[in-house]
């Protein structure tokens, strides 16, 4: 088996990233999430002003008697935070599935961090599919993912008959209903459109 590195071998990044995890000479507490599902994470102050602006900003306005208080967060979720903390001391992040992308590019987004931010988006555009394309433009406009945006309505176009006719068509609400059949360039007949329009209005007694 072999052996794990050792400590003086690393780089710069890994020691610090190390030293984050362990809480040794941290000197900022982050509260992150809702109180019944938050999570605790140490950091160095100076590294996190010193990579990010947002960051520098916010310790900068902390008042003397806020300077030893733990920062809460209760806009972001703990994995999302957790990865975006791992990106700004190394660079190195590994996203697994759909919620932890939405989780990570809210934060990055929060801190104004683009490379991440898009590192994010890369992965969502990467399982972009006809079954999921609409649900993903939903979160896309609603988390302004430009890219992904872009990517889920070619999708939503060149499968319009198969998302047109889908039982999850009509579940959908009205908004995005206009907004997918008033898209140019869909692969569908005008008569298509026109019946999945029907059959939503019917379905929904509109």
């Amino acid at each position: 088996m072999k052996e794990a590195p050792r400590k003086e071998n690393w780089t710069m990044s890994e020691k610090l990233s190390f030293d984050r995890k362990v809480g040794h000479l941290t000197d900022v507490t982050f509260i992150v999430g809702k109180d019944e599902c938050s999570a605790t994470f140490k950091a160095h102050k100076l590294i996190l002003a010193n990579v990010n602006a947002v960051f520098e900003k916010e310790f900068q306005n902390q008042s003397t008697d806020q300077l030893k208080d733990p920062i809460r967060i209760k806009d972001l979720k703990p994995a999302g935070f957790a990865i975006l903390l791992d990106f700004l001391y190394d660079q190195h992040v590994s996203i697994q599935s759909l919620p932890t992308a939405v989780e990570t590019f809210t934060a990055a987004f929060k801190y104004e961090v683009n490379s991440l931010m898009r590192y994010c988006e890369n992965y969502v555009i990467g399982i972009v599919n006809r079954d999921n394309a609409v649900p993903i433009l939903r979160l896309a406009i609603k988390l302004k993912m430009r890219f992904v945006k872009r990517i889920s309505t070619i999708v939503i176009q060149e499968n319009a008959d198969y998302i047109l006719s889908s039982h999850e068509f009509i579940e959908l609400p009205w908004h995005m209903v206009k907004r997918i059949t008033e898209m140019k360039h869909l692969k569908a007949s005008k008569m298509q459109i026109s019946y999945a329009v029907v059959r939503w209005k019917t379905s929904n007694n509109a």
